[in-house]
């Protein structure tokens, strides 16, 4: 069930060499927000309503998105979810290649 929406600074990272080299996305939360509870009963009804709202969640923290994430130059971009826990997407913990 849906019930919050969040707007992340998504940054790529070097993860190491191995395999010819291997990085990783990085998510911090900017923003998160409670989806309207009449919203999260009844999400078909509301799928307009709460894409909207993503959309524009997405636009308030778009100047903050800097060159590209994929390019050697690095970058940060800005995107925003639709989860059903609390910053889901958020990194916490750095990857190990194996």
């Amino acid at each position: 069930m849906i019930k919050f929406i969040t707007v992340y600074s998504i940054t790529r990272h070097y993860g190491g060499p191995q395999e010819g080299g291997w990085w990783y996305d990085w998510y911090v939360p900017i923003e998160t927000i409670h989806i309207p509870r009449r919203w999260v009963k009844k999400p078909n009804q509301h799928r307009n309503q709460i894409e909207t709202l993503k959309s524009q969640m997405k636009r308030k923290y778009a100047d903050e998105a800097l060159g590209n994430i994929y390019h050697s130059t690095g970058g940060k971009a800005i995107e925003a979810y639709i989860e059903e826990t609390y910053r889901e997407f958020e990194s916490k913990v750095t990857p190990h290649y194996e």
